[in-house]
């Protein structure tokens, strides 16, 4: 398995290549009114409105700086069950 790794709250995670679509520089989120803790926001990509979510939001309860070198990763989501 080849993976991408990342950090967030100094704690190191990793997410398998095949289920990431693209990787894209952070861009203008339309807001979601009343959305969860976490949803920043919604991204128009290829035609589909797509959720964006902030892991450092979720995970460490603290919003991810805004850098230039700040990415989103397109995620392929399967269901289960």
């Amino acid at each position: 398995m080849i993976a991408v790794q990342f950090e967030v709250a100094n704690q190191r995670y990793a997410i398998d290549v095949a289920d990431i679509v693209e990787v894209v520089p952070v861009v203008e989120l339309r807001p979601v009114p009343g959305a969860a803790a976490g949803v920043v926001g919604i991204l128009r990509y290829h035609g589909t409105f797509v959720p964006v979510l902030d892991l450092s939001q979720l995970l460490a309860e603290t919003p991810a700086p805004r850098l230039l070198s700040t990415r989103l990763m397109i995620l392929r989501v399967t269901r289960s069950g």
